[in-house]
C-alpha cells in the first residue's frame, strides 16, 4: 500500500514539474516572440533587408501571438520589403490583410512613395468594392428572411430569435399556459367522466355530471386560446417583429480626406 502511495506522489511531482517547464517555456516563447516588432523595424531602418525578411517570416508563422495593431505593423513591413523588391502582387496582398482587419486604415501620404501610395489606394479599392459586394449579398438575404419555422413550432420563439424577449417570453408563457390547462382538462374530463359512470346514488349523479362537462368544455377552451395565440404570433411576425437588421452599404468619396475612399455602413434598426 505504501509503495502504491509512494508512486503516485512521485507521479504527481513528475506532473507538477513538467507543467511547470512547459508553462516557463511558453512565456519565454511569448517573450522572444514580441520582441520581432522591434526587431523587424530596426532591422528595415538600418537597411538589413536579409534579417527584416526574416524576421518577417518568423512573425508571419506567429501572427496568433499579436494584437491586431501589432498585425498591421508586421504586414505594413511586409508590403514594404515587398515594395522594395519590386513585388507589386505581394505588396497589394500585405495591404489587403491590413484591410481586412481595419477597413478604414491609411497609410502617410507624405513619407510613402508615390507608387507604393498609388498601389495602396487600388489595393483599398479593390477590397472596399469586395466589401460592397459582400454587404449587398447580407442585405438580399435579409430582405428574403427563411421560412419562421419556429413560430409554427411554438407561439414567441421566432420573436425571441428576431430579438423581441419580451414579446417572445409572454407569447411563450401564454403558450404554455393553454397547453398545460388543455392537458390538465383532458385528464380531468376523462376521470370525471369515469366517476360520473360509475356513480350509482342518483343524488351524486348530477353533480359529478356538472364536473365532467365543465372539464370537457374546458379542454376546448384552452384549445381555442392556444390556437388564438398562435395565430396572433404569426401575424405579429409579418407586421410588428419583422427581422430588426437592415444593412446597406455604398463605397463613396470621403471629403475629409482626398486620398481615400470610404466605406458608408447604414444599418436601420
Amino acid at each position: 500500500m505504501q509503495k502504491t502511495i509512494k508512486s503516485a506522489v512521485l507521479v504527481i511531482l513528475f506532473l507538477v514539474i513538467f507543467l511547470k517547464s512547459g508553462l516557463c517555456h511558453d512565456l519565454g516563447d511569448t517573450s522572444q516572440v514580441k520582441e520581432l516588432i522591434p526587431q523587424l523595424i530596426s532591422a528595415y531602418e538600418n537597411f538589413n533587408y536579409e534579417k527584416s525578411a526574416s524576421l518577417l517570416e518568423v512573425a508571419l508563422q506567429n501572427l496568433h501571438s499579436f494584437s491586431n495593431t501589432e498585425v498591421e505593423q508586421i504586414y505594413l513591413y511586409g508590403a514594404l520589403l515587398a515594395f522594395n523588391e519590386g513585388n507589386t502582387e505581394r505588396t497589394s496582398h500585405y495591404f489587403w490583410e491590413i484591410l481586412r482587419i481595419d477597413p478604414s486604415y491609411t497609410v502617410d501620404p507624405v513619407n510613402t512613395p508615390p507608387k507604393m501610395l498609388s498601389i495602396f489606394q487600388k489595393t483599398k479599392i479593390e477590397y472596399l468594392e469586395d466589401l460592397n459586394r459582400r454587404l449587398q449579398v447580407t442585405e438580399m438575404t435579409n430582405h428574403n428572411p427563411p421560412f419562421p419555422w419556429r413560430a409554427m413550432l411554438f407561439p414567441g420563439w421566432e420573436q425571441w430569435h428576431r430579438g423581441y424577449k419580451t414579446k417572445g417570453i409572454s407569447l411563450a408563457f401564454g403558450g404554455l399556459a393553454t397547453i398545460t390547462g388543455a392537458v390538465i382538462s383532458i385528464i380531468q374530463t376523462e376521470q370525471r367522466r369515469d366517476a360520473y359512470q360509475q356513480e350509482t346514488d342518483p343524488n351524486l349523479i348530477p353533480p359529478l355530471y356538472d364536473t365532467y362537462h365543465d372539464a370537457y368544455q374546458r379542454q376546448f377552451y384552452f384549445g381555442y386560446a392556444f390556437v388564438a395565440i398562435w395565430a396572433f404570433s404569426q401575424f405579429d411576425l409579418a407586421v410588428w417583429s419583422q427581422d430588426q437588421l437592415n444593412l446597406k452599404a455604398s463605397i463613396t468619396p470621403d471629403s475629409r480626406n482626398m486620398f481615400y475612399p470610404a466605406v458608408h455602413l447604414n444599418l436601420r434598426f
